[in-house]
């Protein structure tokens, strides 16, 4: 198996691996997820010298080890696997993690603007009306998204027995595939998101923002990643697109088709 890049390299404890696997002496394949530890993986993470977040580091991973079938992640059987055991979850967990982001910045923000004092005028920074709307305008599209992704999580438990491989059977759709686009759309509008409140809350910090020491500079700088992961915000505006036209209920992601 041979892949372009791999994020996190060199920093994740383990990794889930997306290959093909021969099914049939015809060379049919299907999509698998497998999964590799730490120390059966080769990569070179002191080559990554970058803004941001360690972990958003694309590389090379070599992995040169035999995998016992027991790794591979959910069942075999269909070949809409990748979306609904991995696709699913990694989708959930991103867009969870930009909301995350986006929280920290409000935070890091709210401490210096409610202790910051202009002596000049008598006010706190928190005091001034286009903080206060910053500060509304950014809690108020940051709990949209974490709401979304509650409720998407709650659905897919629900409708998968809490991830019960004994619902799958066959070749039926999968119970969590067809809500692999409302996972891209939370995916898109969190990393959206993100940037626009990491911009807002360095806007009422002013100056003080860049400071290294306070936190919020390097929030910004990872807030940018979410926009450019795979898939980024303009593919992920183009599948909805496309499927939203073509009037499809589900997408099987992995085989890029849509049924």
């Amino acid at each position: 198996k041979y892949g372009s890049f791999a994020t996190s390299a060199g920093y994740a404890d383990f990794y889930a691996i997306y290959s093909k696997m021969p099914v049939n002496v015809e060379g049919d394949v299907k999509y698998i997820a497998i999964l590799c530890f730490k120390n059966e993986v080769r990569a070179y993470s002191g080559d990554w010298d970058a803004m941001g977040l360690h972990g958003n580091m694309s590389g090379e991973v070599v992995i040169d080890a035999t995998l016992p079938t027991d790794r591979i992640i959910g069942c075999l059987d269909g070949n809409t696997i990748m979306t609904e055991s991995v696709g699913i979850t990694f989708k959930l967990l991103l867009s969870s993690g930009w909301n995350g982001v986006a929280m920290a910045c409000m935070d890091v923000a709210k401490k210096h603007v409610t202790r910051k004092y202009m002596g000049d005028v008598g006010m706190r920074v928190c005091d001034f009306p286009s903080v206060q709307d910053y500060f509304g305008r950014c809690l108020c599209s940051t709990n949209t998204c974490r709401l979304t992704i509650f409720s998407l999580a709650q659905q897919l438990d629900a409708v998968s027995n809490c991830s019960g491989w004994a619902t799958i059977s066959g070749d039926s759709p999968l119970p969590r595939s067809p809500y692999s686009l409302w996972l891209l759309e939370a995916k898109h509008n969190s990393c959206e998101n993100v940037n626009k409140v990491a911009d807002l809350m360095m806007k009422a910090c002013g100056g003080t923002g860049y400071k290294t020491e306070m936190g919020l500079e390097r929030l910004m700088r990872d807030s940018r990643a979410g926009g450019i992961m795979n898939p980024t915000c303009e593919i992920i505006r183009l599948i909805v697109g496309q499927n939203c036209l073509q009037e499809s209920e589900a997408l099987k992601y992995c085989e890029q088709k849509i049924y």
